[in-house]
């Protein structure tokens, strides 16, 4: 798997795809499908096919990942966390907006709960909300929500 991510990071796309591929075929055999480390690598190499545009197989690969994390996991932690937030990414993309505010929403409840109201991630979900908005033609709402990720970054950064 940290192969796969370095693959990624150096944007070989094809070989970072078969390293996760390669990784999910090992975990399935030694730690079974339903394991959180199986779910991590679903969503990484979800992220090399959104990186690359593939969104129908990035939201395949995310909601996979979703799925195990939620079982292996439970409902609030924080990978679980970063997996909607990808999941936001892809229907954000896809101009699927209220599922993007829906999904974003549901990242940030477990983020605050877990991680508190001053954190990096906290941040970026204020944030990603914030482009919903203002893409839904709602600028006060999306300036509340900058507002909120501004004065996180400036504490945590």
């Amino acid at each position: 798997q940290s192969m796969g991510n370095v693959l990624r990071n150096q944007r070989k796309r094809q070989e970072a795809i078969e390293m996760f591929e390669k990784a999910i075929e090992i975990q399935l055999k030694t730690i079974g499908k339903e394991h959180s480390e199986v779910g991590w690598t679903y969503r990484n190499l979800g992220l090399v096919y959104y990186i690359h545009g593939n969104l129908n197989v990035a939201m395949d690969m995310f909601s996979k990942a979703a799925e195990i994390q939620l079982k292996a996991l439970g409902p609030e932690h924080v990978s679980l966390s970063r997996t909607y937030r990808n999941i936001g990414l892809v229907y954000h993309c896809r101009g699927e907006l209220e599922k993007a505010l829906e999904i974003y929403n549901k990242a940030l409840v477990i983020q605050l709960k877990i991680l508190g109201p001053e954190h990096s991630l906290v941040a970026n979900s204020y944030h990603n909300i914030a482009n919903i908005y203002k893409d839904l033609g709602n600028e006060a709402a999306a300036m509340e929500m900058y507002n909120n990720a501004n004065e996180i970054f400036a504490k945590t950064r």
